[in-house]
């Protein structure tokens, strides 16, 4: 069973299964500088969809370093950067809607590389995406790319305290 676990920086990131070596570990932007603290913390891909932090030399040098694929959106100048697979996500899941694309956050972008490489199982750890924050633009997307996977028979893993999945009420 191929399983990844996809970690956000909100509350509950260190309960990714980090000892676990059947877990594949995807996490992204600067939360590097709290993983390698932990004394078992790993990654094996990393992201970073931001433009703008491809300008901050510092970050470059820390993804240059590290000993895994960097996904990027556009070309960046370290050796590990790997192009996302826009057209090839786009071919596989837009087919037959009159949409191109759905990606409000990085997240997303994770989810559908998953289920785009055929992974059988996702968790989600330090994801929260909270209506009435900056993330509540996000939270749709996330929740469509869960739906997909979930309509493809692939299992999904959500802390109980994210409120992705998780309504509040039940509409009677």
């Amino acid at each position: 069973m191929k399983k990844v676990a996809i970690l956000g920086r909100a509350s509950g990131w260190n309960d990714a299964p980090f000892s676990d070596p059947s877990w594949e570990i995807w996490s992204l932007n600067y939360i590097y500088k709290i993983i390698r603290k932990l004394p078992n913390g790993r990654w094996d891909r990393w992201f970073d969809i931001h433009e703008k932090t491809r300008k901050d030399q510092q970050h470059r040098q820390e993804l240059a370093k590290m000993n895994c694929p960097v996904y990027v959106t556009q070309q960046w100048d370290i050796p590990n950067a790997v192009l996302y697979p826009m057209e090839e996500i786009k071919r596989e899941f837009f087919a037959n809607v009159n949409r191109e694309q759905f990606f409000t956050s990085s997240i997303p972008y994770m989810i559908a590389l998953a289920l785009y490489e055929g992974f059988d199982a996702i968790g989600l750890y330090g994801i929260n995406q909270a209506t009435k924050t900056e993330y509540e633009k996000h939270i749709q997307c996330t929740a469509f790319w869960l739906g997909i996977a979930l309509g493809r028979g692939v299992r999904v893993e959500v802390q109980k305290h994210s409120s992705l999945l998780n309504p509040e009420t039940l509409y009677q």
